[in-house]
Formats: structure tokens, C-alpha cells, sequence
């Protein structure tokens, strides 16, 4: 029988950071996470949301040479440039917020420009915890993030208003890959 505040590691890989990441935005009151979503100028690792519309890019970075590389993206030319609307686009091209995010020790903050947030992650775990409904033992997925460089706001521009379906839609596929993950690593049991 597992014990309240029993802990088991997860691997800091692409998948689990996106999930730590998920939660630490959860926890600040975003609206939608939303993996691997391409978006204004190309692809982002999470981009999450906002009640006021506000987008925030997490790019996920496992290693420095994974870093270096994302310099290559034409979004930074953009956030550069101060250009925030792509011709015939709705929405911003870039995101309001840019945020980094590291295994500790992988990207000295150092090399964090001057636009961008960064978030290290020092673990990610399985833990046993108690119910808030019926005082039984259940898993959750818990990690230690820290916020190294708050992100500048880039812009004002506002990404157009989510449905509500955005925010369940979110949820489900969060719940479901916590479920999936602590299955994997964990051996959930219900």
C-alpha cells in the first residue's frame, strides 16, 4: 500500500516538461494549454492562454545545442523588429509572452535574451497524495519548476477569444496523459 507523500521520478524528457509546464501555467490561471501547436510563425513546444487573451510560448529546450537552434526561427526576427501582425493574419505572429524552459543546469541564464522568460525544472514525480473528495490515497504528477527570468510582455496584441470548449478540451487531454504517464511510470490503479 502506497503511503501519503510516497515519491517516484519521472524522466525530464520533451513529454513530462510539457506536462510540468502544463500545471505551472494551470497554476497561474491559464485557460488552454495546448501542446505542439502551430501558431503565428511556427510551432510551439506548449502555448498556453489567458483569460485576457494573452498567449504565452513555452519552448522546451532538453539540451543547449536544442537552445542554440531555436535562434534560427524567424520569430525572433519578429520579436526583434517589434513586428507583432504577419499580413493577413488575425491573430499575433508572435506571442505575448516567450518563455524558456530547461532541465536546471542544461541553458546558463546567461544566454536568455533579453525578450524571453526562463523556467528551470529541477524534477518531475509521481506522488502519492490524498483525495480532496474521499480521503482516498491517489497519484498526481508533481514537478519543481522555478521562474529564473519573468517574461517581459512583448506586445498588447490579443489572441481572439476562446470558446469555452477551449478550456474542457484542455483539460480532458491534460487528464488523460497524467493518467497515461502515471501508468507508464507509475502503476496507477485506477
Amino acid at each position: 500500500m502506497a503511503e501519503i507523500g510516497s515519491q517516484k521520478p519521472l524522466p525530464l524528457n520533451e513529454q513530462n516538461i510539457q506536462f510540468a509546464i502544463y500545471k505551472f501555467a494551470s497554476e497561474k490561471y491559464h485557460i488552454a494549454s495546448i501542446p505542439q501547436l502551430t501558431i503565428g510563425l511556427g510551432i510551439s513546444d506548449l502555448f498556453s492562454f489567458t483569460n485576457a487573451g494573452y498567449g504565452h510560448d513555452f519552448e522546451v529546450k532538453t539540451s543547449l545545442s536544442d537552445f542554440k537552434c531555436d535562434f534560427k526561427k524567424t520569430k525572433h526576427q519578429f520579436i526583434k523588429n517589434n513586428i507583432i501582425y504577419s499580413a493577413g493574419l488575425k491573430n499575433p505572429s508572435i506571442p505575448n509572452y516567450l518563455w524558456y524552459v530547461a532541465i536546471k543546469g542544461v541553458v546558463p541564464k546567461e544566454n536568455i535574451p533579453n525578450y524571453a522568460g526562463f523556467v528551470e525544472i529541477k524534477r518531475i514525480y509521481i506522488e502519492d497524495c490524498l483525495n480532496n473528495y474521499n480521503d482516498k490515497i491517489k497519484k498526481s504528477i508533481q514537478s519543481s519548476c522555478e521562474i529564473i527570468i519573468n517574461a517581459p510582455l512583448l506586445h498588447k496584441g490579443k489572441y481572439e477569444r476562446l470558446n469555452r470548449y477551449s478550456k474542457q478540451l484542455s483539460n480532458r487531454y491534460w487528464t488523460l496523459l497524467e493518467k497515461y504517464l502515471i501508468q507508464k511510470y507509475g502503476g496507477y490503479d485506477g
